[in-house]
């Protein structure tokens, strides 16, 4: 025997706390009371778009000892919701402080892992699927790959009391559809130039005169970040942002606190598949988080966002007509229909709001929408992160000058 094989033998093997699978009824499975993982929209969405495409591919963790799910909890919650009759599960046996110790560490453990970016977007290059909601998923994988982000607030930051109990209030005076919040005209922010989307420090310049769209968590904490020249935005994945839903005060005070003056309302996701309830509902929130954002003394700047262009009968709702900007964000538009429709919806939507200027944010597609339908009025293009990253400018265009001129100045 060798020395090498010598000392693995001397080695005490990993146990193994596996006692058994199963498929077992989700309504009987309990969550772990200490679980401290939360799934927002967008995650639980596309989880439920993945499961409905491919199935199920890995078991969910139950303890036999106390009966609690270890891990598989969004999994499980999907199939309660959805009436499946059983889901797959491995039975492990463990003690309750072993529990906690592997609930612990299960997660946080796997989100050490460091991406290898090259082989990732080789990957994604080659995956395809006909699902609307798996699509978007995986394009925006192309244009922004996964990395670490760091946590937004890296400190304790002072909560403004007045917006704690606006929060606690929950609502604003409103006349408009199912209680939709008015913005707040006195309130509304033109758009600053020159204007760029933060891409990192590495892609910073040094004119002093220059304004940043920053998107929420996409880059590194916000007080190293410049933040009386910054626009802050959300043309991110909505889990990134929830957190201002979820506790708007906290995180409106940390912007304010870095010394931001402007704000775009947070652009929710609606995807052509959704219910109209829940597009309704998006748009209630962005339309409630740009008012709250107005309460706390932010410029806003509003963004529109819709599906396909008969839920602008609500997604316009709270839109303040000849607003001095308004926002969109173009990109993740898969096929034809896609296209036609943010045509024909932009089209629609100028008519109606008739705003002074339009920021645009996002891809090549932006491009495609904008020379099509050639606005009246000024148009500010901003590339997303990845176009900045790939090295392009952004510009604008003036109402006299057509979408194609703007289209040619940043390729």
């Amino acid at each position: 025997m060798s020395q090498a094989q010598s000392d693995r033998v001397a080695v005490d093997p990993w146990r193994s706390r596996i006692v058994g699978e199963g498929e077992a009824d989700p309504q009987a499975l309990a969550d772990s009371p200490a679980n401290f993982r939360l799934h927002p929209s967008a995650q639980q969405l596309t989880m439920g778009h993945m499961l409905g495409e491919v199935g199920w591919v890995q078991r969910v963790v139950v303890n036999q000892t106390t009966g609690h799910l270890i891990d598989g909890h969004l999994r499980v919650y999907l199939a309660k919701q959805r009436g499946e009759p059983s889901v797959p599960v491995v039975y492990v046996a463990l003690s309750l402080a072993e529990e906690q110790l592997v609930l612990t560490t299960l997660d946080p453990l796997a989100a050490m892992a460091e991406i290898d970016q090259p082989r990732l977007q080789a990957l994604v290059a080659q995956v395809a699927t006909e699902n609307p909601a798996l699509s978007a998923f995986l394009g925006r994988l192309r244009q922004q790959p996964p990395g670490k982000v760091l946590a937004e607030v890296a400190a304790p930051v002072e909560v403004d009391t007045t917006l704690q109990a606006l929060e606690l209030k929950g609502t604003f005076p409103s006349d408009l559809p199912w209680g939709i919040p008015p913005l707040l005209e006195e309130r509304l922010s033109p758009i600053p130039q020159p204007l760029e989307t933060w891409a990192g420090f590495d892609q910073a310049t040094a004119a002093p005169e220059m304004w940043w769209l920053y998107n929420w968590g996409t880059d590194t904490v916000l007080k190293r970040l410049p933040g009386p020249k910054l626009v802050q935005a959300f043309y991110c994945d909505d889990d990134r942002f929830e957190r201002f839903w979820n506790q708007p005060a906290r995180y409106t005070s940390a912007v304010v606190a870095a010394g931001v003056s402007r704000i775009i309302s947070p652009n929710f996701s609606m995807w052509f598949h959704m219910p109209r309830a829940v597009q309704l509902y998006q748009t209630y929130r962005a339309r409630w988080m740009g008012r709250f954002f107005q309460e706390a003394g932010l410029g806003l700047i509003p963004d529109l966002n819709w599906s396909d262009v008969a839920s602008l009968e609500y997604a316009m709702i709270g839109l303040p007509v000849g607003a001095p900007a308004l926002a969109i964000q173009l990109q993740t538009m898969a096929g034809t229909d896609a296209m036609a429709q943010a045509c024909e919806g932009l089209s629609h939507a100028l008519t109606v709001l008739q705003p002074e200027s339009l920021l645009v944010y996002g891809s090549g597609d932006a491009d495609r929408v904008m020379a099509r339908v050639n606005p009246d009025c000024r148009v500010v293009r901003v590339l997303n992160r990845m176009g900045r990253r790939r090295g392009r400018t952004s510009g604008s265009v003036p109402s006299s000058a057509p979408a194609g001129d703007e289209d040619r100045s940043h390729r």
